[in-house]
C-alpha cells in the first residue's frame, strides 16, 4: 500500500512538473490534429475559420489570433509553433492539474468509477445532469480508443471540443505575451463539475439511452412537416395562379394575375384559391421531414470527429444527398399535386386510382 501510494503520488508530480512528456507530447499532438484539417502538417488562417468557436468573432480578431501564433509570418503555424503556444497556457495547465486529480490510482487514464467519485462528491451532488450521465457523455464523445477509460489525449481534446475550441484560441491569442481583446471568454478548467452540463448539452443527451436517439428523429420528423405544411398553406394562392399561367398562352403581368385570381373567388369560391393544396400538403408533409432527416445523418457521416465543422464542399454534399433522397421519396406525391393543380375537379384519391390503371 505505501509504494502503491508512492507511486501515484510521484507520478502526480511528474505530470505536473512536466517530466512525462510522453503522454504530454501525445495530447498535444492530438489538439493539433484537431485544427489541422487535412493533415497538412500545419493550422492555416482557414482551419481557424472553420471553427465554431470564430463565428462568434470578427474577421480582424481571428487574423490576428493567427498572426500572434505565426512567429515567422509565412502564412501558417506549424506544429512546433503550436506546441509551445498551448504548452504553457492557462487551460492546459488548468486541464493538467484537473486530470491528475481525477486519476486517483496514477494510472494515466480515467476510469468510470473514478469520474463519477469525483462529480458524486462534489459540484453534481444530487442534481441533474447525473454523474452516470456525464461519464457516459464522455466516453461517447471522448473515447476513441473504446477502451472505457480516457487517456490524457482524450481528455484533453474533448475539453476542447465541448468549448467549441475556445480554450486553443485564447492559448494562440497570448502567444507572445500579447492579448487579443474581445474574445469570447471560456471555460474554467479547475472543476470537472462546471463543465459536465456542458458536456451532457454537447454530446446531444437530456439521458444517455437508446430511446432519446429515437425522441430526436421523431422530433426533426414532426417539427419538419409542420414547418413545410405551413409554408406551402401559406403561399398556395400564389403558386395556384402560377401554375395557370403556365400553362396557358396568356402574358403575365400583375393586373392579369389579379384578374385571374378575383374570377377564380368569383366563379368558384375563395377555397378554389387553395385547389390542389391537400395533395401539396400530402407530399409536403414527407418531402421535408425526410429532407431534414436526410441532411443531418448526411452531415453525421460527414464528419471525420464528432463536434467537427464541416466544409463547404462537404455542407454543399450533404445538402445535394438530402435533396435527392427527399425528391426521390415523394415524387409520386409531386405529379399528384400538379394534376389536381390544372386538371378536372376531383380528389387526389380518385386521381391516383386513374393514373395506376391507365399508366400502372
Amino acid at each position: 500500500e505505501v509504494h502503491r501510494r508512492i507511486h501515484v503520488v510521484s507520478r502526480r508530480l511528474s505530470v505536473l512538473l512536466g517530466m512525462d512528456e510522453a503522454e504530454v507530447g501525445a495530447a498535444l499532438d492530438g489538439m493539433f490534429r484537431v485544427l489541422d484539417k487535412g493533415e497538412k502538417g500545419c493550422i492555416t488562417i482557414d482551419d481557424l475559420l472553420q471553427l465554431q468557436a470564430t463565428r462568434q468573432m470578427t474577421p480582424k480578431q481571428v487574423e490576428r489570433i493567427f498572426s500572434v501564433a505565426d512567429k515567422d509570418n509565412d502564412g501558417k503555424i506549424t506544429k512546433e509553433q503550436f506546441v509551445q503556444s498551448v504548452r504553457h497556457s492557462r487551460f492546459f495547465n488548468d486541464a493538467l492539474q484537473l486530470f491528475t486529480k481525477l486519476d486517483k490510482d496514477g494510472s494515466g487514464a480515467l476510469s468510470r468509477d473514478e469520474v463519477i467519485e469525483h462529480l458524486a462528491s462534489g459540484f453534481l451532488a444530487g442534481v441533474s445532469p447525473t454523474p452516470q450521465e456525464v461519464v457516459e457523455s464522455m466516453m461517447r464523445r471522448g473515447d476513441t480508443d473504446h477502451d472505457q477509460k480516457l487517456n490524457l489525449k482524450e481528455f484533453l481534446i474533448l475539453l476542447v471540443r465541448v468549448d467549441h475550441h475556445l480554450p486553443i484560441l485564447h492559448a494562440l491569442a497570448k502567444t507572445k505575451g500579447e492579448a487579443v481583446y474581445g474574445l469570447p471568454s471560456m471555460q474554467s478548467y479547475q472543476n470537472l463539475g462546471k463543465v459536465a452540463v456542458d458536456i451532457v448539452n454537447f454530446d446531444g443527451l437530456a439521458a444517455v439511452s437508446t430511446s432519446s436517439t429515437t425522441h430526436k428523429v421523431m422530433r426533426t420528423l414532426f417539427c419538419g412537416a409542420v414547418a413545410g405544411m405551413m409554408a406551402k398553406s401559406a403561399i398556395a394562392p400564389f403558386m395556384r395562379i402560377k401554375l395557370l399561367f403556365q400553362v396557358t398562352d396568356r402574358p403575365f403581368s400583375l393586373q392579369s394575375a389579379w384578374g385571374l385570381a378575383t374570377g377564380l373567388v368569383r366563379n368558384e369560391g375563395v377555397s378554389s384559391l387553395w385547389r390542389g393544396n391537400s395533395a401539396v400538403l400530402v407530399r409536403t408533409m414527407p418531402y421535408v421531414s425526410i429532407h431534414f432527416l436526410a441532411h443531418d445523418m448526411a452531415e453525421d457521416a460527414l464528419r471525420e470527429r464528432p463536434g467537427d465543422n464541416l466544409s463547404a464542399t462537404r455542407k454543399f454534399a450533404a445538402g445535394a444527398f438530402a435533396g435527392v433522397t427527399g425528391t426521390v421519396c415523394t415524387y409520386p406525391l409531386d405529379l399528384i399535386r400538379a394534376r389536381l393543380a390544372v386538371g378536372p375537379t376531383y380528389s387526389w384519391t380518385t386521381l391516383v386510382r386513374d393514373i395506376y390503371g391507365q399508366w400502372g
